[in-house]
């Protein structure tokens, strides 16, 4: 058995490893031991009169302390880590944090976490009808977002859908990208009289009023920092000025042959 080394002139109730001091005695006398269900307390505070070796678990930030006396000091000390634990490892340094976000340690500090920062979503369900110059494009009604990034090296997923596309030369010829509000971004090499889109093409057959192509992408992009409106854009195929359809084929009668679509625009911002 280790002995204890009491501190010598203690005071009237002065507690030393599990025993109180008593002066009319002078006589070191062991602590009464605390009844098994008040051995640990759950409060946001901690207990009044603690006895050493008490716990209480503090349930504002999920922690777990043990009333300790050193010799020198009686004091609540942590027993178990909780919520706040990670600033034994490293400060926590967040920037826009939002809800679930994670945290990566990256040496020295807590930082924002590789994940998921911000959704947003557009959907056009009604029909569109525009007369488009040769090889221009037109916003889709609806389908733009503006969003501007928690950090300038954070990434966007873009993804882009149109349900339906089609024109009146009946090939159904009508691209798809998306703007950033400077220009269209994503788009393939053009030379010559090729028209850029991100996706879609001319349906080469015979023509069909009921044609509609139904093009649809997703790519990753890096916006840098300030604040950006992303619009979809319906791109005219043609040499010549056509009237551009959305959710629709060029043929529209109300009939079980035909068919309308929705068209969508998904902005997801991701940190790396």
């Amino acid at each position: 058995m280790v002995a204890i080394n009491f501190p010598d002139s203690p005071t009237n109730g002065q507690e030393h490893a599990g025993y109180v001091w008593d002066a009319t005695n002078n006589v070191w006398n062991r602590l009464p031991t605390l009844p098994a269900l008040d051995l640990v307390n759950f409060s946001a505070v901690a207990p009044s009169n603690p006895q050493d070796g008490q716990f209480w678990f503090d349930t504002t930030v999920g922690k777990m302390y043990v009333y300790y006396n050193d010799g020198s000091s009686s004091q609540w000390v942590s027993a178990i880590g909780g919520f706040h634990e990670l600033n034994a490892i490293g400060d926590v340094s967040i920037t826009s944090a939002t809800a679930g976000q994670a945290l990566t340690y990256n040496g020295t500090n807590w930082v924002n976490g590789n994940g998921l920062v911000a959704v947003k979503d557009a959907l056009f369900t009604g029909v569109q009808d525009a007369s488009v110059p040769a090889g221009g494009n037109v916003a889709v009604t609806d389908l733009s977002i503006t969003h501007e990034v928690a950090d300038a090296s954070n990434k966007l997923i873009i993804s882009a859908f149109l349900g339906a596309a089609s024109n009146d030369i009946g090939f159904g010829n009508v691209g798809l990208a998306v703007h950033d509000g400077t220009g269209l971004i994503a788009v393939g090499a053009s030379p010559g009289s090729r028209v850029a889109v991100t996706a879609g093409g001319a349906i080469v057959g015979t023509a069909s009023t009921t044609i509609a192509t139904m093009p649809s992408v997703t790519f990753v992009h890096t916006p840098g920092a300030g604040s950006k409106t992303y619009t979809v854009r319906a791109i005219n195929i043609n040499t010549a000025t056509d009237t551009v359809h959305i959710n629709r084929a060029e043929s529209d009668t109300d009939v079980g042959t035909r068919f309308r679509a929705v068209s969508s625009l998904v902005i997801q911002e991701v940190s790396v």
